[in-house]
Protein backbone atom coordinates (compact mmCIF):
# COMPACT_ATOMS: atom_id res chain seq x y z
CA UNK A 1 0.00 0.00 0.00
CA UNK A 2 1.29 3.64 -0.89
CA UNK A 3 2.71 5.31 2.27
CA UNK A 4 2.86 2.58 4.26
CA UNK A 5 5.57 0.25 4.70
CA UNK A 6 9.34 0.21 4.78
CA UNK A 7 11.81 3.07 3.38
CA UNK A 8 15.29 2.71 2.63
CA UNK A 9 17.38 5.47 1.97
CA UNK A 10 21.09 4.74 0.21
CA UNK A 11 23.48 7.15 0.33
CA UNK A 12 26.68 6.76 -1.69
CA UNK A 13 29.54 9.02 -0.91
CA UNK A 14 31.60 10.55 -3.35
CA UNK A 15 35.48 9.01 -4.10
CA UNK A 16 38.12 11.34 -3.23
CA UNK A 17 39.42 13.12 -5.95
CA UNK A 18 42.81 10.97 -7.13
CA UNK A 19 46.26 12.20 -5.48
CA UNK A 20 48.17 11.66 -8.19
CA UNK A 21 48.06 10.60 -11.54
CA UNK A 22 48.07 7.18 -12.78
CA UNK A 23 51.39 5.85 -14.38
CA UNK A 24 49.46 4.95 -17.11
CA UNK A 25 48.17 8.32 -17.81
CA UNK A 26 51.54 10.05 -16.38
CA UNK A 27 53.98 8.29 -19.34
CA UNK A 28 51.98 7.60 -22.08
CA UNK A 29 52.40 10.27 -24.95
CA UNK A 30 53.92 13.30 -22.63
CA UNK A 31 55.00 15.60 -25.32
CA UNK A 32 57.81 17.47 -25.59
CA UNK A 33 59.70 15.30 -23.22
CA UNK A 34 62.87 13.33 -24.20
CA UNK A 35 62.96 9.73 -22.85
CA UNK A 36 65.09 7.04 -21.40
CA UNK A 37 62.91 4.30 -23.89
CA UNK A 38 60.01 4.12 -25.47
CA UNK A 39 57.00 1.36 -25.78
CA UNK A 40 55.23 0.19 -28.43
CA UNK A 41 52.22 -2.48 -26.95
CA UNK A 42 48.51 -2.29 -27.38
CA UNK A 43 48.12 -4.09 -23.87
CA UNK A 44 47.45 -1.24 -21.10
CA UNK A 45 49.16 -4.12 -18.05
CA UNK A 46 52.38 -4.30 -20.06
CA UNK A 47 52.14 -0.52 -20.57
CA UNK A 48 51.81 0.15 -16.46
CA UNK A 49 53.99 -2.40 -15.73
CA UNK A 50 56.92 -1.17 -17.65
CA UNK A 51 55.06 2.85 -16.57
CA UNK A 52 55.74 1.46 -12.49
CA UNK A 53 59.38 0.22 -13.35
CA UNK A 54 60.15 3.03 -15.33
CA UNK A 55 59.28 5.80 -12.07
CA UNK A 56 60.75 3.53 -9.61
CA UNK A 57 64.48 3.28 -11.95
CA UNK A 58 64.01 7.48 -12.60
CA UNK A 59 63.60 6.28 -15.68
CA UNK A 60 61.14 8.31 -18.37
CA UNK A 61 59.09 5.69 -20.61
CA UNK A 62 57.02 7.32 -23.75
CA UNK A 63 54.43 4.45 -24.13
CA UNK A 64 52.44 4.41 -26.87
CA UNK A 65 49.02 1.90 -27.88
CA UNK A 66 49.90 1.85 -31.62
CA UNK A 67 53.17 2.55 -34.46
CA UNK A 68 50.73 5.75 -35.43
CA UNK A 69 51.19 6.94 -31.95
CA UNK A 70 54.85 6.85 -31.68
CA UNK A 71 55.05 8.05 -35.24
CA UNK A 72 52.84 11.57 -34.32
CA UNK A 73 55.68 12.12 -31.45
CA UNK A 74 58.83 10.88 -33.13
CA UNK A 75 60.32 13.87 -33.69
CA UNK A 76 60.44 14.37 -29.96
CA UNK A 77 62.77 11.75 -29.74
CA UNK A 78 66.60 11.33 -30.58
CA UNK A 79 67.23 8.28 -32.74
CA UNK A 80 69.51 6.49 -30.37
CA UNK A 81 66.58 6.37 -27.86
CA UNK A 82 66.00 2.56 -27.25
CA UNK A 83 62.44 1.32 -28.80
CA UNK A 84 60.86 -1.54 -27.40
CA UNK A 85 57.74 -2.79 -29.73
CA UNK A 86 55.69 -5.54 -28.93
CA UNK A 87 55.76 -8.30 -31.87
CA UNK A 88 52.11 -8.94 -32.00
CA UNK A 89 50.18 -5.35 -31.63
CA UNK A 90 46.41 -5.40 -32.58
CA UNK A 91 45.08 -5.40 -35.23
CA UNK A 92 47.62 -8.24 -36.85
CA UNK A 93 49.80 -6.16 -36.82
CA UNK A 94 53.65 -7.47 -36.46
CA UNK A 95 55.67 -5.49 -34.12
CA UNK A 96 58.89 -6.84 -36.33
CA UNK A 97 57.29 -5.80 -39.74
CA UNK A 98 56.54 -1.98 -38.37
CA UNK A 99 60.28 -1.89 -37.03
CA UNK A 100 61.76 -1.74 -40.54
CA UNK A 101 59.23 1.91 -41.29
CA UNK A 102 60.80 2.89 -37.70
CA UNK A 103 64.55 1.93 -38.81
CA UNK A 104 64.09 3.65 -41.93
CA UNK A 105 63.08 6.06 -40.14
CA UNK A 106 66.62 6.55 -38.03
CA UNK A 107 65.39 4.77 -35.13
CA UNK A 108 68.73 2.70 -34.90
CA UNK A 109 67.95 1.24 -31.13
CA UNK A 110 64.52 -0.91 -31.64
CA UNK A 111 64.17 -4.27 -29.58
CA UNK A 112 61.55 -7.09 -30.28
CA UNK A 113 59.45 -7.32 -26.77
CA UNK A 114 57.53 -10.74 -26.72
CA UNK A 115 56.80 -13.55 -24.44
CA UNK A 116 58.94 -15.41 -27.83
CA UNK A 117 62.38 -16.63 -27.52
CA UNK A 118 64.73 -15.38 -29.87
CA UNK A 119 64.95 -18.80 -31.89
CA UNK A 120 61.17 -17.96 -33.13
CA UNK A 121 62.56 -15.01 -35.03
CA UNK A 122 64.75 -14.92 -38.12
CA UNK A 123 67.54 -12.85 -38.55
CA UNK A 124 66.76 -9.02 -38.91
CA UNK A 125 68.77 -6.66 -39.37
CA UNK A 126 66.54 -3.60 -38.07
CA UNK A 127 66.23 -5.31 -35.06
CA UNK A 128 69.00 -4.59 -32.22
CA UNK A 129 67.61 -7.29 -29.83
CA UNK A 130 64.75 -9.58 -29.03
CA UNK A 131 63.51 -9.18 -25.17
CA UNK A 132 61.01 -10.39 -23.19
CA UNK A 133 57.82 -8.92 -21.88
CA UNK A 134 59.69 -7.36 -18.20
CA UNK A 135 60.52 -4.26 -18.29
CA UNK A 136 64.36 -3.51 -18.77
CA UNK A 137 64.15 -1.60 -15.14
CA UNK A 138 62.44 -4.72 -13.36
CA UNK A 139 65.32 -5.50 -11.33
CA UNK A 140 64.91 -2.42 -9.69
CA UNK A 141 63.35 -1.63 -6.41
Amino acid sequence: VPGKGTTIRLLIPRAPAPTSISPEVEFQETGGVSADACLIDDDPLVRMNWAVAAKRAGKTLRAFVDVPSFIRHADDLAHDTPIFIDSALGGGVRGEEAAIDLHAMGFKEIRLETGHGPASFPPMPHIRGIQSKDPPWSAVG
